[in-house]
């Protein structure tokens, strides 16, 4: 995992998950957050990685996943989405690592 505590900012969520992916449950971003089935770098932003569930999935069987972008204290959620496509990076961390 990440070093650091993963933080979800009341403006991210209803300011912009709520608004452009209302699909999305808050205790499934939530969930993902701690406890993701494993996180990957970033395929589009740079220094940011994703974390994705495939147990919190939409009706089309699409995984949840949740861009975090590292800070100096913490990492922030900046978005979360269902998607199918596997348009992530490379995988550093699956569940079940040590």
């Amino acid at each position: 995992m990440l070093p650091g505590t993963v933080v979800l900012y009341k403006h991210t969520w209803h300011g912009k998950i709520e608004i452009f992916h209302p699909e999305v449950e808050y205790a499934h971003v939530r969930d993902t957050m701690r406890d993701p089935c494993y996180i990957c770098i970033s395929a589009t932003t740079p220094g940011s990685f994703v974390f994705v569930s495939e147990e919190h999935t939409n009706e089309f069987g699409d995984a949840l996943r949740v861009p975090i972008k590292p800070e100096v204290d913490d990492n922030i959620v900046t978005s979360s989405y269902y998607s199918a496509a596997a348009t992530h990076g490379q995988v550093i961390w699956k569940r079940g690592d040590e």
